[in-house]
């Protein structure tokens, strides 16, 4: 499969890394440390990429060179930087438009943030046959694309959420958005969604139903898909009748 950094940065448009990373890239062929793919520019790891990067096991290969794609993934500055933004890519399927203050507006990829969850609510309940990546920044402060993951279809899929890698299938997630959204739309909050530990109930009837959808959410109350949950349940998510 495509590396997850090359295919959202050739869905982009091939964009050109500006400033002084972008000098160090030379016409030199080689193994990209971050996609495990050759690449015919690249750069000297250690000087364009820095010691930002605490997981660089989670690359893909060994080498001292980085590529022009993943290179591009790691640059940047402010609403420029790859870093801030939350990424859906599905060459091949529609996607909403990127949120208006996003840098890129272009077929097959959204460039999103808490603003705007379903993009990345509805890929991961219906993926597209093809390629497609998601990957979630949480604080846009820490590096989240280098480590991100193609899925392929509509099988388990793999994301990155800022510093986690979370694997599931659709099913799976479908169960816990919806009992987590069940218990936002009861009143309840994140901690006592996580803990299992209702802040109020009024009535009998809402008692039972926070029973219910606690004791389904059970198994996933502590995994890093009910936090994923959690993040996608905005107001307009509760308060709107898509889901």
């Amino acid at each position: 499969m495509t590396a997850a950094q090359t295919l959202i940065w050739e869905t982009a448009g091939r964009p050109s890394v500006e400033g002084a990373k972008g000098k160090l890239l030379k016409d030199i062929p080689g193994l990209c440390a971050i996609t495990g793919e050759m690449s015919e520019r690249t750069a000297d790891a250690g000087r364009a990429l820095g010691a930002n990067f605490t997981d660089r096991s989670l690359w893909q290969a060994e080498t001292d060179r980085v590529g022009h794609a993943a290179l591009w993934c790691c640059s940047g500055k402010g609403a420029h930087s790859p870093r801030m933004w939350t990424w859906v890519c599905t060459p091949g399927r529609e996607l909403p438009d990127s949120v208006p203050k996003a840098p890129l507006h272009v077929p097959y990829l959204c460039q999103t943030n808490r603003s705007h969850t379903r993009p990345v609510i509805d890929i991961l309940m219906y993926p597209p046959a093809g390629e497609w990546v998601v990957c979630i920044a949480v604080s846009g402060q820490k590096h989240v694309l280098p480590y991100a993951r193609t899925n392929f279809g509509a099988g388990q899929w793999t994301i990155r959420m800022e510093d986690t890698t979370i694997t599931a299938t659709p099913d799976t997630w479908k169960t816990v958005f919806s009992h987590a959204l069940a218990l936002r739309r009861l009143g309840q909050n994140d901690q006592a969604i996580k803990t299992g530990a209702p802040t109020f109930i009024k009535t009998p009837e809402q008692l039972e139903q926070w029973k219910h959808h606690t004791d389904l959410l059970a198994p996933y109350r502590s995994a890093p898909i009910t936090d994923l949950a959690l993040w996608c349940i905005t107001k307009p998510i509760i308060e709107g009748d898509d889901y």
